[in-house]
């Protein structure tokens, strides 16, 4: 029965953490219950958690196509355009993933905080459409007004528009918010600081994101650089993000 097959797979992408394993199952259900759109949607999750991203792109496709054959509109919903959109992001498919993500949000727009975000932050991120980007994340602050991620989502639009008082205010009160220390947040923030001539709090910031995430080469590389440049006697570049 597919059922069985979902509720093993909602194991094996949940508690288990193994979408490997979710993978080979899923295909194989699908070979069984072929044309059944939910079986389709959890094998597109689960090669998206397997880090199989344009197969997962090809799959969610296949999914909506089979929801539409099926006339089985009960997964194609506003979390179904959510999931594709944010998988359409990490292909690289922007444009496509935009589309996706405002489906989501004209589907529950109360409920919408997590795809405007996402959508205001995959712009922010590749310094695209950065009017937009504002917009919608303020939309999702909206909804969720202290919510740590969107708020570090507003202070990097605002950095990329060169607002870097008002960046850091946000970065600010993005690391009081935010429910576990996260990296990201702390590089943001040290790439304010750097912008606004503050290097010792820059570097210190970056030091936090380092030690909360020591694999990541480009942030030691930047700290190396910018302490090289200090112990020159030189300013130091203000363009951290390149």
């Amino acid at each position: 029965h597919a059922g069985t097959y979902l509720r093993l797979a909602e194991l094996l992408l949940g508690p288990l953490k193994d979408p490997e394993r979710a993978v080979k199952f899923l295909t194989e259900a699908r070979r069984r219950f072929a044309g059944a759109p939910e079986i389709a949607y959890y094998l597109a999750i689960a090669q998206r958690e397997a880090k199989q991203i344009q197969q997962a792109v090809a799959t969610f496709e296949e999914a909506l196509h089979e929801a539409e054959l099926d006339q089985d509109d009960e997964i194609v919903n506003a979390k179904f355009y959510f999931n594709y959109g944010a998988t359409a992001e990490q292909a690289g498919l922007y444009e496509k993933a935009a589309d996706l993500l405002r489906k989501s949000i004209a589907l529950d727009p109360a409920n919408a905080a997590e795809a405007y975000n996402y959508l205001g932050y995959m712009w922010a991120d590749h310094n695209m459409h950065l009017d937009e980007a504002e917009e919608t994340i303020r939309r999702a602050l909206e909804i969720e007004p202290n919510n740590g991620s969107y708020l570090d989502s507003l202070g990097w639009v605002e950095f990329r528009k060169g607002k870097f008082d008002q960046a850091l205010a946000d970065l600010l009160r993005a690391a009081k918010n935010i429910d576990r220390e996260d990296p990201i947040v702390f590089e943001h923030i040290g790439d304010t600081y750097l912008k606004l001539n503050r290097v010792p709090e820059a570097l210190e910031s970056w030091q936090k994101a380092l030690k909360l995430d020591p694999k990541n080469k480009s942030l030691a590389d930047k700290i190396e650089r910018t302490k090289t440049t200090l112990s020159q006697g030189l300013p130091p570049k203000r363009n951290p993000t390149q």
